[in-house]
């Protein structure tokens, strides 16, 4: 049984759902939402581990949403999922722990990957 606890941010439905349904098949806690300020209300109120944040956002990029979410939870640990495959965190992402380990370019092809990666997170 799988005691994690991950937050989907993404504006694109197909990209939350299939993510939700990869993640809740290998038995994760899974929350959901479509903008920058539903994630941070998910923030907020739940006990998230992992969350996994589209960069590009209805409300908000993704950088601005980790900041602001990093205030909230600093426990938390992010994951990068963007489209733009030469995606490197600036300076204020790297000081929260952001690294270019950290970032899923889309498609993700492998979604062992996906796992690989929020095992190596919620490790250190």
């Amino acid at each position: 049984m799988n005691n994690l606890k991950v937050l989907i941010i993404d504006d694109e439905e197909l990209i939350r759902e299939s993510l939700c349904d990869f993640l809740v098949d290998l038995d994760y806690t899974v929350g959901l939402s479509s903008s920058g300020e539903e994630g941070l209300h998910e923030i907020k109120t739940g006990d998230y581990d992992i969350a996994i944040i589209d960069m590009t956002l209805p409300d908000m990029n993704g950088e601005e949403f980790i900041e602001k979410a990093h205030v909230l939870n600093q426990k938390i640990k992010f994951i990068v999922h963007t489209g733009y495959t030469g995606y490197s965190p600036p300076e204020n992402l790297i000081k929260i722990g952001i690294t270019n380990k950290s970032v899923l370019i889309k498609p993700v092809i492998n979604m062992q990957n996906i796992i690989t990666l929020i095992e190596e997170l919620v490790k250190t």
